[in-house]
């Protein structure tokens, strides 16, 4: 089954839809969202109306911590990021709130993990930007492949025969 997967959409509909779009036109069997759908753009209540639809058509949909932030005070954040969820949550229906509250962090499915941020320690928050973390992510994942969101740049890690982690280019369809 081919996935799309999809991580810190940050409430920008336009960038969303054109990616739901692709998928689409390669038949994906399933959609999968790492989380930070609201923060910094202007859509959240499209974005979250679109991943919920999807959501009860069987999309899998983690929490970010943009999300969380937006139903819950949470400190950490840029003057920016802080700004954006304080006007993000004026713009939030209870349906909404009570979705981003139901979502996890990680879903384990067959071989692979999917989980917004480092795998070790998914409530921290914490970037996998490097081998280092990287390592860090992969050891602590039970799954054979992970699926992180959060970095908004596209990596790939990973583990060598002799256990080092490897930074593999992605390569465009």
């Amino acid at each position: 089954m081919l996935l799309a997967l999809m991580s810190d959409i940050h409430a920008n509909r336009e960038a969303f839809e054109a990616c739901l779009a692709h998928a689409r036109a390669r038949d994906v069997g399933r959609f999968v969202f790492l989380g930070d759908f609201v923060g910094y753009g202007a859509d959240p209540e499209w974005v979250l109306t679109t991943v919920m639809d999807l959501a009860a058509k069987g999309a899998v949909a983690l929490a970010g911590n943009h999300d969380r932030a937006a139903v819950s005070e949470r400190g950490g954040m840029s003057e920016d990021a802080a700004y954006a969820v304080g006007w993000t949550r004026s713009r939030l229906t209870p349906a909404m709130r009570k979705f981003i509250d139901g979502l996890p962090l990680e879903i384990e499915e067959e071989d692979r993990l999917y989980v917004h941020a480092d795998a070790s320690a998914p409530a921290k928050w914490r970037y996998v930007t490097d081998g280092e973390m990287a390592a860090q992510s992969l050891a602590a994942a039970r799954a054979r492949v992970a699926f992180v969101g959060h970095v908004h740049v596209p990596m790939l890690y990973g583990i060598t025969a002799t256990q080092k982690p490897r930074r593999c280019k992605p390569v465009r369809d």
